[in-house]
């Protein structure tokens, strides 16, 4: 599986912490971006509690074109809703572009869908095993 003209967004939000969380993967590039802020108004908080940036090994990138590119997340609907009556989830969005082709995801940490954790959680340990 080739991550070649692959892009996926990944962005979380919400939490008992009030943390907006954006991971950005560049398939031809091999490169990440992540970010985490805290979601509040008030100019002093507005700015990146953690940040990084770098490259990403090719067998990382394969893991994770192999969980995007999968049909499952393909066939997902846009929008799983959200939990109800439920406090503090995360509200998670994916976006998986390429070759000309993109496919948007949205619920909460309770409707997420499982393909899409799955993306997610590529995204994740590939971040994870690169800032070592």
């Amino acid at each position: 599986m080739t991550a070649a003209g692959l892009r996926i967004q990944v962005e979380r939000e919400g939490g008992l912490g009030s943390i907006y969380q954006r991971r950005v993967i560049d398939g031809d590039a091999m490169t990440y971006v992540a970010t985490t802020h805290r979601i509040c108004s008030v100019p002093q908080c507005q700015a990146a509690i953690d940040s990084a940036s770098g490259r990403l090994s090719a067998e990382a990138l394969r893991t994770i074109a192999a969980a995007a590119l999968s049909t499952a997340v393909w066939e997902l609907r846009g929008d799983y809703g959200r939990t109800p009556n439920s406090a503090d989830m995360f509200e998670h969005r994916l976006t998986v572009t390429t070759s000309g082709r993109s496919k948007s995801v949205k619920g909460d940490s309770g409707t997420f869908p499982e393909p899409a954790s799955a993306v997610e959680r590529a995204v994740e340990q590939a971040i994870i095993e690169a800032r070592k």
